[in-house]
């Protein structure tokens, strides 16, 4: 029976298959012969070397360990795998481990041992990065420890085929369980840690000295609050899934869980305080995860990137072809390699949006305006724009709709803010934002007294991709929606008061208007409102008087009822269709609104930085990427496959 000759090879992401003993280890010599291993220098070594000495003492089963070696008979042989490498990526994917029972191999993936070009495990003398890497590579001992169950627990050495694969779900979760003990026996005692190089606790409120679970509570905390942070640009790309393992944040999620059971059964507190907060922050980012989005890696970085109904479009060196890509050749989930030029002049891209068919509108940063064929990369004509987009006097927003057939731009003159909508064949016309509200209050039959108190509060697009406008009267809070082109609706007043709302933002003097209102598909309002310290958000309608929130999301541990509550102002809006709002709140995170099915669903820790873009087609296709960098995550629609 041909099956008879597989070996099960379990991995901390998933679960493949070896065919034969002798083809693994002629697998492992050959990324020792063409150096597709990463290169340990001796900290990274004996940081490995003694972390997986001291687990396997503990467990009673000292062992040689020969790292990056030919294969030997007898020691257990470890191999750091770079993934990218054609040998490698046969063995372990990116941000993966793997256990092959009948030799006695351990692969790791490099991902765990570099970040950027900083070594996660090299001791830094700098306290900040230290406590940036030290839960990450206590991570990284989590998941040492996990493949090290599967071969102190003999996975896979009494059963194979599909018995085997039926069974390794299961399996998974025991090696977790072993993992745990473990860690629970390294992390006992001061001795215990310093044997295994487990760091101290990256907490300084630490009244008393902590038990090991409040420890290992600690690291993995402050590891899921890093890696969920860095989800949308994260170095270890923990999208991938198999039909045998849960996901990276589903698999932590479950850990946490089980760590929470053993924190309520010896009534540690502290620990379970930490513990329920981190599994709070894995469920956000399983959810983004579970979105299935698809990870696009350049080969070199491109300036700017727009997805239509049918096509991603990706600006990278000026003058070059732009990459454009079907989405119907996108596969939700998948990981994807794309060549891209390298950049061999200065990138002057600014902002970048589609035009007629075969065309890109580009807006440069010396103030052109250019139709940029795709095909070619050539200028099909330029406009000059220099001079009429405002002065610095208050920080610019750029508003892209979903399908822009316009671009809006915000900016001021003299300190008054105004907007600008920018047509595709480089037109522009300009508004003061009081007249748009003016307007507004005179469409409503509103008698406001025109004083100075009178001032536009916000600016930004709604569900539907139109501009939506807040303003005072001094005395009440109103809110208008705006065609495409600039027109204003009749205003709406709203159960706000002046107060309520958000002061302007001076930044190196310049002065931003915050948002504050929400708008749905139909352009009715609502505000965010919590407790920024302990990230407790609801949504609620704006025009109706109502302590219920529409909907809400809690991502604090049990902490006191008496929370500071604010409405809290809106660094920015990104309708991505189907009744969908991304809610970008800044330093208290990035939330997505479902308006149809009324739910709040945090998707970030951390706002988006001006850097970071978000960009959608109308059709529930929206796009993600870092300006100047090399990836793309791409979130399809229901109509197109995604969730």
């Amino acid at each position: 029976m041909r099956w008879m000759i597989l070996l099960v090879v379990f991995s901390a992401m998933g679960f493949v298959l070896i065919s034969g003993r002798d083809r693994t280890i002629d697998i492992a010599n050959t990324l020792v012969e063409k150096g597709q291993l990463r290169v340990l220098d001796a900290d990274e070594e004996e940081t490995l070397r003694r972390f997986l000495s001291a687990l396997l003492s503990s467990e009673k089963a000292g062992v040689e360990l020969a790292i990056n070696r030919r294969y030997q008979d007898g020691p257990l042989n470890i191999y750091v795998v770079d993934a990218a490498a054609r040998e490698g990526a046969r063995v372990v994917s990116r941000g993966n481990a793997a256990y092959v029972s009948s030799p006695d191999i351990l692969f790791i993936e490099s991902s765990y041992f570099k970040i950027g070009d900083t070594k996660v495990f090299a001791r830094s003398n700098d306290s900040l990065t230290e406590k940036v890497l030290s839960p990450l590579r206590v991570q990284a001992f989590f998941v040492l420890a996990h493949e090290i169950g599967h071969r102190q627990l003999q996975h896979g050495r009494e059963w194979f085929g599909w018995e085997g694969q039926a069974r390794s779900y299961e399996r998974e979760f025991e090696a977790d369980d072993f993992a745990i003990a473990a860690l629970k026996r390294l992390y006992v005692s001061s001795l215990s840690r310093e044997r295994a190089g487990i760091p101290d606790p990256i907490a300084t409120s630490f009244l008393e000295e902590p038990g090991p679970l409040e420890r290992i509570a600690d690291h993995l905390g402050h590891a899921v609050d890093f890696l969920a942070d860095e989800v949308f640009d994260n170095p270890f790309p923990i999208l991938a899934n198999s039909e045998t393992h849960p996901a990276f944040f589903g698999r932590m999620r479950s850990l946490l869980q089980r760590l929470t059971i053993d924190a309520e059964t010896e009534k540690d507190e502290p620990a379970l305080d930490r513990l329920r907060l981190a599994e709070a922050v894995a469920a956000a980012s399983d959810y983004l995860l579970s979105l299935k989005p698809i990870e696009i890696e350049y080969s070199n970085s491109f300036q700017y990137a727009y997805v239509t109904a049918e096509r991603l479009v990706v600006i990278g060196n000026d003058g070059q072809p732009v990459a454009e890509t079907a989405l119907i050749d996108l596969a939700p989930g998948r990981q994807y390699r794309k060549n891209l030029p390298a950049s061999q002049r200065e990138a002057t891209v600014r902002y970048a949006w589609p035009g007629v068919a075969g065309e890109t509108l580009v807006l440069r940063r010396n103030g052109h305006l250019e139709r940029t064929d795709n095909k070619s990369g050539g200028s099909r004509s330029t406009v000059d724009l220099t001079g009429k987009l405002g002065d610095n006097t208050c920080i610019k927003q750029f508003l892209l709709p979903p399908n822009p057939q316009f671009a809006l731009a915000t900016s001021c003159i003299e300190g008054r803010p105004q907007v600008s909508i920018i047509a595709a064949d480089g037109s522009i016309r300009t508004v003061p934002l009081r007249e748009l509200a003016f307007a507004a209050s005179k469409a409503a039959g509103h008698s406001s007294v025109i004083t100075e108190n009178f001032e536009v509060r916000g600016f930004g697009l709604g569900a539907s991709g139109l501009p939506v406008l807040t303003y005072t009267d001094g005395n009440n809070v109103f809110f208008a929606i705006l065609s495409a082109s600039l027109v204003s609706s009749p205003a709406r007043k709203l159960t706000l008061k002046p107060h309520d709302l958000p002061e302007p933002i001076v930044y190196n003097g310049a002065r931003a208007l915050p948002g504050a209102i929400l708008a749905d598909l139909s352009g009715r309002a609502y505000y965010a409102y919590g407790a920024p310290i302990f990230r407790d958000i609801g949504v609620f309608d704006a025009e109706t008087i109502s302590d219920r929130p529409v909907a809400s999301v809690d991502l604090s541990p049990s902490v006191s009822e008496d929370r500071l509550n604010t409405l809290l102002p809106i660094a920015s809006t990104f309708p991505i269709g189907q009744g969908r709002l991304i809610i970008n709140l800044g330093r208290e995170g990035a939330y997505l609104m479902d308006f149809i099915d009324k739910s709040l669903l945090p998707i970030r820790r951390s706002g988006f930085d001006a850097l970071e873009q978000v960009f959608a087609n109308g059709n529930g296709d929206w796009i993600y990427y870092r300006k100047y960098g090399n990836r793309i995550l791409v979130f399809k629609g229901k109509e197109h496959g995604g969730s």
